[in-house]
């Protein structure tokens, strides 16, 4: 199960001597910590004690080294790869002679960073997307500091230059590692020591620190120092409506003597932006417990979801109050109707916007329209998409959709309509067989990439014959992952009625980047019986799928089949509302079936009058999958299906099929279309379908442009053409 936060271990304040090495109150942590299943382990400063004077610094890099050697072996029970997963930053007594003097400090930060150099750097963890910022705010130049820190603008400054290498950083979680207080917390006892005050245990620049880190988007602040565990958090205008919180996390130490609790903390950061710490406190000797059953939630749900969205303000190029997406599902065919209203929509980070990106995906590969865009208001404003390039393997079509005059400030109402053929199937079987066998669920999903809103509206209308089985959200990022906290709040805010047979989610700041999906499963084919059809009947239509099946390419060439297909062929050459007595030489006839021990569908009988010998025809090695083209449409549908494409079909459509002889017409199809020849008659129990197809640009087959039209040609073949089907396979009704 993948997991829907980062579990990080916050540790500080070790004091490690040499004397201390092995002692019971770091072997408790190396007992506990495993359990935990951290994914990284953060340490924020007082790695060694630095209570000896010795020659060359002798005794503070033993210090270093045991540290060392104990955090390393945290990683190694915890599974963590140590040079990835593992994070320190320098404290006071690192650097100073107990914690204050300073008599070679800069020889003490160059042995802790030899010590450490694989560990005191920021670094970017890809898989988790997290940004671990680390900050050294030691003061080296004076001789007496009595433990004040700064973070000096050099330290600003190589951090900025780093993050510039990652595009990835604008998405990223980004927390940041320090050892003295950025702001003050609350005190368990106040001991009246002199280096105990305020001003000697907060940075001297604090509020620059927080500008910087409210300027790189940083959420979450770790720091140690004074020995007392809490948290806080501060909100901070970056603009005229929108404000930043910044979490703070103190830990307490985990091996000073004098302390009277050991602890350190674990910190849940979910990937909505909620955040969860617990402190571990040592009970007696060796174990360590949660203080409380219930974490402390520093950011709770719905505060997480709302600064996310207006984190996101700063990264979108444009945002509307509103999205509503509604998705019709038509009857049978699967086809999809989309319409989509984007309510007070303006420019974000820019003051105009000429054109945005924006694409759509197609599951089926086609579009029968290109989305459409229109501006509800103003009446003068104009909105165009169009496409960049045709439609990739996985039917996704990239595009810009264009604003004249250029989107502003002004807030505009827009809407959008997109149709595409297929886009679903009604059973589990047909599902698995069009995605490989990947999946056996349905869904629709909207995609916030280029633009957001500050509402999220999605619908769904299901077919009346068709019920979904159950209907639920699921919110993943951008590469697929799933967002379970995410996912848990939208399902509160999800319905679905059975009156109406219609999903909907509705949500305020939905965070961006983010794909929020309506899913559904499907039922087998065996739930989906068709009623009315005796068992003698179903099993005669089987012995009619197995005779087709069984046909021979040569059958084409001579047998019954050929004439019964060339009979068909003139029947339709002779409507006069279709052909008005012209002839069509590039008119095909063609029996298709489903093959279920292969899974697809194929040819079994062909007839076209320009091919001399049919049986050496490419036709016979095709094979389609339900829904494509034309007849996989009828056969998912159960119903007649079209295409007409009179010139070059736009868009390019793979799934037409070339004829094969010399001097076609056309590089494509001019027309296609599928009849189904079901057994019983008119039962809906699909045996093969009838394809009329032709390359003509001036084909009969075009007129049949209306369903009336329709409805009497596909009367003629069933009545008329379908029992000498029958016949020349010898089946006997």
């Amino acid at each position: 199960m993948e997991k829907e936060f980062i579990k990080i271990a916050h540790l500080s304040d070790l004091h490690f001597t040499p004397e201390k090495e092995g002692a019971s109150c770091y072997k408790s942590v190396q007992t506990d910590l495993p359990n935990l299943k951290p994914d990284l382990i953060v340490v924020t400063g007082d790695l060694a004690d630095n209570e000896r004077l010795t020659l060359n610094n002798s005794n503070l890099r033993k210090s270093f080294e045991i540290a060392k050697n104990f955090l390393i072996s945290l990683c190694n029970g915890c599974n963590l790869e140590q040079k990835e997963r593992l994070f320190v930053v320098p404290g006071n007594h690192d650097y100073r002679y107990k914690g204050c003097l300073n008599f070679w400090s800069k020889v003490s930060s160059e042995i802790f960073k030899e010590v450490f150099k694989d560990f005191f750097q920021s670094k970017y963890i890809p898989d988790i997307n997290l940004i671990v910022g680390c900050f050294d705010s030691n003061i080296t130049n004076h001789t007496v500091n009595f433990s004040t820190g700064e973070v000096l603008i050099e330290e600003f400054n190589r951090f900025n230059e780093w993050k510039s290498q990652y595009k990835e950083f604008a998405t990223a979680k980004k927390i940041a590692l320090l050892h003295h207080h950025p702001m003050p917390i609350c005190r368990a006892e106040t001991t009246g020591d002199l280096i105990d005050r305020p001003e000697f245990l907060l940075l001297r620049n604090g509020g620059t620190f927080m500008r910087e880190m409210l300027k790189n988007g940083i959420r979450l602040i770790f720091h140690g120092h004074e020995h007392q565990r809490g948290v806080s958090k501060a909100s901070f205008p970056i603009g005229s409506d929108i404000f930043r919180n910044i979490g703070v996390i103190s830990a307490a130490s985990i091996g000073k003597e004098k302390d009277e609790e050991f602890s350190f903390n674990v910190v849940d950061y979910y990937d909505n932006g909620k955040v969860k710490v617990n402190y571990r406190i040592r009970r007696g000797e060796g174990t360590y417990e949660d203080e409380s059953k219930n974490p402390l939630e520093l950011f709770d749900c719905e505060e997480a979801r709302f600064l996310c969205f207006q984190d996101s303000k700063s990264q979108t190029p444009t945002i509307a109050k509103r999205l509503i997406c509604t998705y019709k599902i038509l009857k049978d065919t699967g086809n999809l109707e989309g319409h989509t209203v984007i309510e007070s929509w303006v420019s974000n980070l820019e003051p105009l916007y000429k054109k945005i990106d924006a694409q759509f995906k197609s599951k089926s590969g086609m579009f029968t329209k290109y989305p459409k865009y229109n501006a509800i208001h103003p009446s003068d404003q104009k909105i165009e998409w169009k496409p960049l390039g045709s439609p990739d393997t996985n039917g996704l079509q990239k595009g810009v959709i264009i604003f004249a005059p250029p989107l502003n400030k002004v807030p505009i109402i827009a809407e959008s309509t997109l149709e595409v053929p297929n886009a679903f199937f009604f059973t589990k079987e047909d599902r698995l067989e069009v995605t490989g066998g990947h999946s056996e669920r349905e869904s629709v999903s909207r995609e916030l990439k280029n633009y957001t809103a500050e509402q999220l509206i999605l619908h769904v209308q299901f077919p009346s014959e068709f019920t979904p089985v159950n209907p639920r959200v699921e919110v993943t990022d951008l590469n697929g992952n799933l967002q379970f906290d995410e996912m848990r709040y939208c399902q509160k805010r999800f319905n679905y009625s059975k009156t109406i047979n219609s999903a909907i989610l509705l949500i305020d700041y939905p965070l961006f980047k983010r794909s929020y999906n309506i899913v559904w499963d499907l039922p087998s084919e065996s739930e989906m019986k068709i009623e009315g059809i005796s068992k003698s009947e179903l099993a005669k239509a089987t012995e009619i799928k197995n005779s087709l099946i069984k046909l021979k390419p040569i059958d084409s060439d001579t047998g019954k089949i050929r004439n019964c297909l060339e009979n068909i062929y003139k029947e339709i050459i002779n409507t006069n509302f279709l052909f008005s007595g012209k002839k069509d030489d590039y008119l095909e006839v063609c029996i298709v079936v489903y093959n279920k021990s292969i899974g697809k569908l194929q040819y079994v009988a062909y007839f076209c009058p320009k091919i001399k010998k049919l049986s050496d025809s490419d036709i016979w090695n095709l094979r389609m999958i339900k829904g494509q083209p034309v007849s996989g449409l009828a056969f998912r549908g159960n119903e007649i299906a079209r295409m007409f494409c009179p010139k070059e079909p736009f868009p390019k459509n793979p799934y037409i099929r070339k004829p094969d002889c010399r001097d076609a017409c056309n590089k494509y199809f001019t027309t296609i279309v599928a009849f189904p020849l079901d057994y019983p008659l008119k039962s809906g129990n699909i045996v093969g379908f009838l394809e009329l197809a032709s390359c003509s640009n001036e084909s009969g087959l075009l007129r049949l442009d209306d369903n009336d039209k329709l409805k009497s040609v596909y009367d003629t073949v069933l009545t008329k053409f379908f029992p000498d089907i029958l016949n020349a396979i010898d089946i006997e009704v």
